[in-house]
């Protein structure tokens, strides 16, 4: 580990087989990182995080290409907005967990960088920065990133649908987080790949923007591996959910009434978030045999519900309530929820 009281790279030809570059006192001239890489060549774990390259220079030097070696890469909270070509021959690399240190620059990443990491199984790429995908005239690319090629990856983290293609062909994810679907268009591609390919997800997030118009989960509901999905945006009123959920967080989905009973049948479900209107109606009504495992309920900045009404035998498991205003809870019979813990989010 090279931090704080380390000035320059050591250069010397070591045996190492992990470096962290982590928290340099000074900007890093990308000549030293590319002296490192020449010598470091046996490296399998390289992780360059909460570092400055100099002002001239923020692209990652050519020659990490030649750590042949390398299974994981982290580069995180660092000045570094440029992906090279010569990453791709990084074949045997299993982790490519990718940040920088702010979300108003622009990040440059080859079109077909990933195409040869038959063996990546996590991505991560800054969702929030714009990001300019870098083609040649001669290849006839779309000017997105092509994904098609990563045949074993199960995760991806934070993936952009404005530039990115090939989702559709990635049948061992298991954990996908798309959070900026801006078009019908995108979103109708998203949903094609879950009711086809995506029998193996477990953990889902996704999020589209408010252009985009109320959504049905029904592409989904045939995902019976999935236990952990966060949705936020405008839904159509539920008619089904995966049955076997135990987490579930809704955020700005706009519904009323009529899908309570569909979230309440949900038998596996232990912990549900609620928050920034995912709920639109006055009255919030949990009764009947609704939510037999629900824990935790978390209620909050929902600016239309003026009283919850819970009324036995509902929620038998319940022991924590987390809302912006006590007040509006009605119990029935009044006593049959003294166990429950009521708190401010707060």
């Amino acid at each position: 580990m090279f931090q704080r009281e380390d000035y320059t790279l050591p250069t010397q030809d070591l045996h190492v087989r992990s470096l962290l570059v982590n928290q340099a006192p000074t900007s890093i001239v990308v000549k030293e990182l590319a002296a490192a890489f020449n010598k470091y060549k046996l490296i399998r774990d390289l992780q360059l995080c909460d570092i400055q390259l100099t002002n001239d220079e923020k692209a990652l030097p050519e020659e990490i290409g030649q750590l042949i070696l390398l299974r994981y890469l982290e580069i995180r909270n660092s000045s570094i907005y440029e992906i090279p070509q010569s990453i791709s021959n990084l074949c045997r690399l299993l982790t490519f967990d990718y940040g920088v240190d702010r979300k108003d620059v622009e990040i440059r990443i080859p079109y077909d960088v990933f195409n040869k990491m038959e063996r990546l199984v996590y991505l991560c790429i800054p969702s929030e920065n714009p990001i300019r995908v870098l083609t040649t005239s001669a290849s006839g690319a779309t000017g997105k990133i092509e994904l098609h090629g990563l045949k074993s990856l199960q995760t991806i983290r934070e993936i952009s649908t404005r530039c990115s293609r090939g989702l559709e062909h990635l049948s061992n994810l298991k954990e996908l987080s798309i959070s900026d679907v801006a078009s019908m268009e995108e979103m109708d591609g998203v949903w094609q790949c879950m009711s086809i390919k995506m029998d193996r997800l477990w953990k889902l997030s996704l999020g589209w923007e408010s252009s985009v118009e109320a959504q049905s989960l029904e592409p989904i509901s045939h995902c019976h591996h999935l236990t952990r999905l966060a949705l936020r945006g405008s839904l159509l009123p539920l008619s089904s959910l995966p049955c076997n959920l135990s987490e579930l967080y809704l955020n700005d989905s706009r519904l009323r009434q009529d899908s309570i009973p569909v979230l309440g049948n949900l038998r596996h479900l232990r912990w549900l978030y609620m928050s920034y209107d995912a709920f639109e109606d006055a009255k919030l009504i949990i009764r009947g045999d609704a939510f037999p495992r629900l824990e935790e309920l978390f209620l909050l900045a929902h600016q239309y519900l003026e009283e919850i009404l819970l009324v036995r035998p509902a929620l038998p498991k319940i022991r924590r309530l987390f809302i912006d205003d006590p007040m509006r809870i009605t119990t029935e019979p009044i006593s049959s929820f003294s166990k429950m813990e009521i708190a401010h989010p707060w």
